[in-house]
Parts: structure tokens; sequence; C-alpha cells
């Protein structure tokens, strides 16, 4: 296990979309920093930078008991839950990596992914232990602020989700993007507002470091029968590509992948060449062993009719 708490929050990852957004934390997962978020869109690209969705939490159930996979501080410098305790492993190389280690012995593999060119971001779990059942639970934490402002507890922020086809749609603020979300789990919708979150780093330099976050809902996903994926983007910055009528459903159930043509042809006929981080191009040719965030979640950026996620079950 990485037992130096301290060093992981102090270790920062950054994947940029190539348009002035980005998406970055540290490797513990915890944000330290008011410009650590998992969606930031450059509304007038390179600037107008806004912060969309700023993190979440997340948690598996096994046999074995429920078991964090995630931690946030909280005012007074109160780390919760204990998920940052589970990380076994950290890589940067091609994307940001991590390996976490329940007490169970089950191992999980979460991965971010950011694409270039559009505002689009692919968060992916996936199951590295023989296959029991895994419940994942996800819950994103949403603003829309500048992303030099903080985000206060308030009235007027809009919890309820638009269902357009096979995406849910948030429209937190007039005027700003809304938040798009498609995802291969059963959406439940728990509005709630998180309190109290922490940046280390902003008290350090003597400026404003609470904020207060919102959590419309929660994803559910199997993961023993299938890699959890959630592709978030901004509407109106992803270039069409998340567009409601791009798929069919599968019908009844959680399966979302159907035949397709094998990675290597994507790869070797450029099909993510432009899309990938920098890093990830070295790697283009290599499609051994890849997870479902390496293998659908830039093939969907290019050819979504590939990919066939459940509808989402608003509850």
């Amino acid at each position: 296990m990485m037992r130096d708490l301290v060093k992981m929050k102090e270790d920062e990852w950054l994947e940029t979309d190539g348009l002035g957004g980005f998406a970055s934390g540290t490797v513990a997962g915890i944000r330290t920093r008011r410009y650590h978020a998992l969606l930031l869109t450059a509304t007038n690209p390179p600037s107008g930078r806004v912060v969309l969705v700023n993190g979440f939490d997340a948690s598996v159930e096994t046999a074995g008991g429920c078991f964090s996979l995630s931690s946030q501080l909280y005012n007074p410098d109160v780390v919760h839950p204990d998920g940052a305790a589970r990380i076994e492993q950290f890589k940067a190389d091609p994307w940001p990596q991590w390996i976490y280690r329940l007490e169970d012995g089950t191992k999980i593999k979460f991965e971010i992914f950011v694409c270039n060119g559009v505002s689009l971001t692919v968060l992916g779990w996936r199951l590295l232990t023989p296959k029991k059942k895994t419940i994942l639970c996800f819950r994103p934490f949403f603003s829309g602020r500048d992303y030099h402002s903080l985000h206060c507890e308030n009235g007027a922020f809009q919890f309820e989700p638009q269902l357009q086809g096979k995406r849910l749609i948030w429209h937190p603020y007039s005027g700003l993007p809304g938040i798009i979300a498609l995802a291969n789990g059963e959406y439940h919708h728990e509005p709630d507002l998180y309190r109290n979150f922490l940046y280390q780093q902003e008290r350090a330099r003597g400026l404003d470091f609470i904020e207060d976050l919102a959590a419309p809902g929660l994803f559910r996903c199997d993961l023993a029968r299938a890699e959890a994926v959630c592709i978030l983007a901004a509407e109106g910055f992803d270039n069409g590509l998340l567009a409601a009528d791009e798929s069919a459903e599968t019908g009844g159930g959680s399966a979302w992948v159907r035949a397709s043509p094998p990675a290597e042809i994507f790869f070797a006929s450029g099909t993510l060449r432009g899309r990938l981080p920098g890093q990830a191009r070295r790697r283009q040719n290599d499609c051994r062993g890849l997870s479902l965030v390496h293998r659908l979640g830039p093939r969907y950026v290019h050819c979504a009719s590939w990919l066939v996620p459940c509808r989402p079950a608003i509850r």
C-alpha cells in the first residue's frame, strides 16, 4: 500500500484537453487546490475557464463489506472516507491510473482519460481479481464556477437532470455549459450538498480555502458484469460526440458492449491519433491488455455507434 498520505497529497497529476481545459488532482484523490477538477472547460478557448465537475466519492460493496475508493479533506482537517489508504499503486503514464486493494483481497483499477480537442473526460473502473459481485457506487460533485473562485451553498443550484436519449444533462446555473454524463450504470437521483471541503494549498497561500459542492445523485454498476465507465462532457464543447441518438439500446439489462472491430484496427488506422494525451501516442500500437477506458473511451469519441450504454434509470 502507498501509506504516505502527506506525499500522496503533494504529488499531483494534470491532463489537458488542448483547448485550455483540463483535469487535475493529487495521487491521494484529495483535492488540495481550487483548480483540481475532473471537468474544467475553457468556454472561450483558451480562456473563460469554468469548473463543472469538481470530484467524486466512490465505494464498492462486496461480500466482505463496503469499502471506500476515495477520500476528501473537510474542515477542520478531517480526512473522510478512508479510500486513499487502499491505494496500492499509482502511475501517470499514459494517463492517471490507480490500483486499489481492499481488505477482502479484491483489486480494482481506476483510470482517468482526457480527450484531446474536446471538453470530455472518461472515468473507468475495472475489477482485477476473479469476478464476484462487486457493486460500484460513484457520486460526482458539481459546482459551475469560475476556476479562480469557490462555490458556496445557495438556493439557485439546479439538481434535476434532463434525460436525453442515453445521456443525463444537468444545467446547474444559467449561462454555463450543461454537464453531460453517459454511463453504463443506473443513475439514482439523491440530491445532496457536501459542505466544507478544505483545500490545503489555498490555505497555505493565504486565500479562501473552503468550498461547498452539489451532489445530484449516484451511479451504480456491478463490476463483475462489466467494467464501469462514466463519460463526462461540457455541453456545446463536445463537438456533438455525445449526441442523444448516437447509439441504439441493446434492450433490457446492463450489457453495453456489442461486437466491434478489434482495438488494433482503431490504433493502426489512426482513429485515436490526435485524441490521445501526448504520452499515450507513443503506445498507439500496443493494444494488449487494454482496459475498457483504453479501448472504448477513445473509440467512443470517434465512433459512438460501437458503444451501446444502457439507459439511465432515474430514481
